[in-house]
């Protein structure tokens, strides 16, 4: 099994952190104090400026191209550090070479961002993350009288324990959970005009914490013309998409497929993807004897191909938000065999359009696909019935719920 080891962190480190966290929200709050909320308009289109660190353009295109097709939405702009697809109604800026150079990526972009809000004052101010890319937005949102929104696109894992399981480079080096600073980050969501999640989980959680921002529940939008069905025979049995990190258990998937490979021997999955993990993993399935049973195709800009080339999605993930990747393959036709974490509840019904795997075990995953894969007529009407599941995921139906948010 992978795992991650922390490397020891004197505690020097956390009372750092704390510090720096103590003197943002102090200044958050007092901002919040000085400067009056502004009721939003709706009568008029609004601008919106937005930043964040994504992985995959598709991630980011998801989100953007439904709120850019919304009615509310006049423009978009995003500030980034690497190359942003080209969207009708968005524009890219970034970061130049010498802020760069000096910064680093985030730093420059975070800097970027700040200056650009407080000088061109945007309808709304908006960061994908909490870490620091809301925070950032919520105090210059605050500073100008302009509304502020929250992308929670990591769920629970932005905020819990002060972030320390996240891979943000600041509060992902905490060594321990901080109840101190997870406390000031959910004090933070507060400040927020809007907080979006991808899932229910996330504003359960959330309110649980006693949170009253306003939260939205809005996922991705797909478009049909590149994400949809066929009936062409399928190279893969399994698929599973994703960022090769420690959260998504690859090795779990890995294992899985060598306990049914022992009733299976042909049986084939590729994983589609890149991360920190991805050496690890390709030598754990040779020492597993998987070499010509899996395929590590690394990162794809065409997903929705190898989607539709394989029968049944698989995420062995211990925590998640409401994943894209599992969204794209429901519409794809794949059903999928799942953990029952975070929002994916929200995605996959057992019986239904898949089944979510309660213990996380090699043993129950390989029950769950090599059932699919032995039933062909079982198979089928998962198939059907996973597409009819992600209608509400269309970019026309996502673009009508931001209309409200907004």
């Amino acid at each position: 099994v992978i795992r991650h080891e922390r490397t020891m962190r004197p505690i020097a480190y956390q009372f750092l952190i704390r510090v720096f966290t103590s003197i943002y929200y102090l200044s958050l709050a007092i901002v919040s104090l000085i400067v009056p909320r502004k009721t939003a308009s709706k009568s008029t289109p609004e601008s919106i400026l937005i930043t964040g660190t994504f992985y995959s353009d598709q991630w980011l295109t998801t989100h953007l191209i439904p709120l850019a097709a919304s009615s509310r939405v006049k423009s978009i702009v995003m500030i980034a550090s690497s190359p942003v697809p080209e969207i009708k109604g968005v524009t890219a800026i970034y970061p130049n070479t010498f802020s760069k150079r000096i910064l680093g990526e985030v730093g420059s972009r975070s800097l970027l961002f700040a200056w650009h809000g407080l000088k061109r004052r945007y309808d709304v101010v908006a960061g994908f993350h909490l870490l620091l890319n809301g925070m950032i937005a919520v105090l210059v949102g605050r500073l100008t009288r302009k509304r502020s929104l929250y992308f929670c696109g990591g769920g629970p894992r932005e905020v819990s324990g002060g972030g320390y399981t996240t891979e943000n480079k600041i509060y992902g080096r905490l060594h321990h959970p901080d109840q101190y600073l997870e406390k000031l980050l959910l004090k933070t969501i507060d400040e927020f005009d809007v907080t979006v999640c991808m899932g229910s989980s996330a504003v359960d959680y959330f309110q649980s914490k006693r949170v009253t921002s306003r939260f939205a529940i809005i996922p991705g939008g797909f478009s049909s013309a590149e994400f949809f069905p066929t009936t062409k025979p399928k190279k893969f049995d399994l698929a599973l998409v994703g960022r090769l990190s420690e959260v998504k258990q690859v090795d779990l998937f890995l294992n899985a497929i060598a306990l049914a490979k022992k009733s299976h021997p042909n049986i084939t999955a590729v994983v589609v993807g890149d991360g920190p993990d991805r050496q690890a993993l390709e030598a754990l399935s040779r020492t597993l004897g998987l070499s010509s049973n899996v395929t590590f195709a690394g990162w794809q800009s065409n997903v929705a191909d190898w989607l539709r080339n394989s029968k049944i999605f698989v995420l062995t993930s211990s925590s998640e938000g409401l994943s894209q990747a599992l969204i794209q393959a429901l519409i794809c036709g794949l059903p999928a065999v799942v953990s029952n974490v975070g929002d994916l509840r929200d995605l996959v019904q057992t019986a239904f359009n898949g089944y979510l795997i309660d213990e996380l075990s090699a043993k129950n995953f390989a029950a769950r696909f090599t059932l699919l894969l032995t039933n062909s007529i079982l198979l089928k009407e998962m198939s059907e019935k996973a597409v009819i599941s992600t209608r509400k995921f269309s970019v026309e139906e996502v673009a009508k719920t931001w209309q409200d948010c907004i």
